[in-house]
């Protein structure tokens, strides 16, 4: 796991040019990356190498309730007309769940859509930066424990 500390403002300096290569690279091999940033954390992870062991690790991590993050394409897809991207609360990491909204062609949405925060919008652009599937794990994440 690697921790990125604000990657919503980093300056482009050559450490934290570093450190996002880091994530990168974390983030494209299944293992989850914690983002920092105003006292709060999360960890994010993305949907291709979401399994039951990284569920049940995550769901013992977690400090409130995960979500699933989706690009508005992907919810156009799952039956809304959005604009922006938004969240599915997932009170419980189930898998089949998670890869069906995320990645199913002919799903359609089963529960509210939620506006995003920037840790979500920070976790949506991680995943394009390394070129994976545009959905996203996030997980709120007690910051001590980082």
């Amino acid at each position: 796991m690697t921790k990125t500390d604000d990657i919503l403002g980093l300056t482009g300096g050559a450490g934290d040019q570093a450190l996002v290569e880091r994530a990168l690279g974390e983030f494209r091999s299944g293992r989850p990356v914690a983002i920092l940033a105003e006292g709060k954390a999360v960890l994010v992870c993305g949907v291709e190498a979401f399994d039951l062991p990284l569920s049940q690790g995550l769901h013992r991590l977690a400090k409130g309730t995960p979500r699933l993050v989706l690009p508005a394409a992907r919810l156009r897809r799952l039956g809304l007309d959005r604009k922006v991207p938004g969240s599915v609360a997932m009170p419980r990491l189930d898998v089949a769940r998670i890869e069906m909204l995320a990645i199913v062609i002919d799903a359609r949405i089963d529960a509210p859509v939620a506006p995003t925060d920037a840790f979500d919008a920070a976790a949506l652009e991680l995943a394009r930066l390394a070129l994976t599937v545009p959905a996203v794990i996030v997980v709120p994440v007690d910051p001590s424990v980082l």
